[in-house]
């Protein structure tokens, strides 16, 4: 009977040992990992929609294409799907 609890012991000794080990190999939960694929251009920007985003710059709102042209300039306070 000792010799199994001793045996017993042991194997808890060695679990609990190897727990750290296994938390540390799996990715951080909750951990989002951002990259920067270009410079931002526009303080705000909306959904395109019909083939138009109202984008903010410079405290100004405007249109551009899905091409990143400008087809409304930037020279309203707000704006909104038309």
């Amino acid at each position: 009977m000792k010799k199994r609890i001793i045996t017993i012991l042991l194997a808890l000794a060695l679990f609990i040992a190897l727990i750290p080990a296994a938390v540390a190999a799996e990715p951080e939960r909750g951990t989002v990992r951002l990259e920067r694929i270009i410079n931002p251009q526009y303080e705000d920007a909306r959904n395109f929609y019909e083939g138009l985003a109202a984008v903010k710059r410079n405290g100004k709102w405007g249109f551009i294409d899905e091409d990143n042209r400008t087809v409304i300039p930037f020279e309203y306070d707000y704006a909104l799907l038309f």
